[in-house]
């Protein structure tokens, strides 16, 4: 009787084991960072006006109209200003969605 218990009790504890080990084998979340192509262009806005995102300097307004010119950025919250002729004519801060492109407005 005590080896049959001995024998059970054994099992029971490979058994629950495994059971264990089995459910931290799957993940149960993934991760993903990062994007293929998150943009932002620029409509309504004079095109010599400086466009600077995150305090550098990226081009004009006309190098980023949304057609074939959009400004790569990463995915996220940036600050976005543009100024025309030293007078800051937009200040704001957006989100930029993940494989997707912002366009600004005036």
């Amino acid at each position: 009787m005590k080896r049959t218990l001995r024998t059970l009790s054994a099992a029971m504890m490979i058994g629950g084991t495994s059971i264990v080990l089995t459910g931290c084998a799957y993940p149960t979340t993934e991760t993903v960072q990062g994007g293929e192509s998150s943009a932002i262009y620029f409509q309504s806005f004079p095109a010599d006006a400086i466009v600077t995102v995150d305090g550098q300097s990226a081009g004009t307004v006309g190098d980023f109209d949304g057609g074939a010119n959009t400004l790569a950025v990463l995915p996220g919250t940036h600050e976005v200003i543009i100024s025309q002729n030293g007078t800051v004519i937009h200040n704001k801060k957006v989100f930029v969605g993940r494989n997707s492109a912002l366009k600004i407005t005036r």
